[in-house]
């Protein structure tokens, strides 16, 4: 067919090549350039911090920096069946969002928030966002995460399933005691395979126990037992 030999001439002409590869590499650059270009944009709403002292602090409460902790800080807990958990705080992400309403605040200008990452032994990788005056673990972003600790300070306040439920002056866990500890009550919590949960957090601490809200006599317990802050 002649039509046929002459598309087969055509493709094998060495302009013709290298007309082909030009094309094919234009293309291929420049793609890396929109793609260095798309995530140059993307970090400057995400970017990775290593120290905590380089936290911009404008949006977030002073309850809530007391729970501000130094990278590698890891805390060891053990539930009263013998299991062991160790959690270790890995990074900070900083992020960037746009202009919202946050707790019935308008918020006129860009807001700095931060994920705390963590790897934990029985849990594996996760993250909490401080944002404003709450900590949420984890999620798409902060709207859709869980709340897990309010820093309001008043015995019943409460933001989605999440509730100051007490607030103790001291509290002893492992034979040690803790000063001015917040117990929240969050129910269908996600992270806890949708079950309800107390978690006892102390100041300049963090989780100093968990306790899981069920009536059994044997009902999950974890307590500190170890921490390096």
């Amino acid at each position: 067919d002649p039509e046929t030999r002459r598309r087969s001439r055509t493709a094998l002409n060495p302009k013709t090549v290298r007309h082909n590869i030009y094309m094919k590499t234009s293309i291929y650059y420049i793609s890396v350039i929109l793609f260095i270009s798309w995530t140059s944009c993307n970090e400057s709403e995400k970017s990775l911090t290593n120290d905590v002292e380089s936290i911009d602090t404008s949006y977030i409460s002073e309850n809530l920096k007391k729970h501000f902790y130094p990278i590698n800080s890891f805390w060891i807990f053990e539930s009263n069946s013998g299991d062991k958990d160790s959690v270790k705080f890995t990074r900070i992400e900083k992020e960037i969002l746009d202009p919202i309403i946050t707790h019935g605040q308008v918020n006129v200008g860009y807001l700095e928030t931060y994920k705390f990452h963590y790897y934990s032994t029985k849990k594996g990788y996760y993250w909490d966002q401080y944002i404003g005056s709450v900590i949420v673990r984890n999620g798409i972003d902060w709207a859709n995460g869980e709340y897990i600790f309010l820093s309001d300070s008043r015995i019943g306040a409460s933001s989605d399933e999440a509730t100051i439920d007490t607030i103790y002056d001291s509290y002893i866990v492992s034979d040690r005691t803790y000063r001015n500890v917040v117990r929240m009550r969050i129910v269908n919590f996600e992270f806890e395979s949708g079950e309800d949960w107390y978690y006892y957090f102390a100041d300049s601490i963090g989780i100093i126990k968990k306790e899981k809200l069920v009536n059994e006599p044997n009902n999950k317990i974890w307590n500190l037992i170890d921490t390096n802050l």
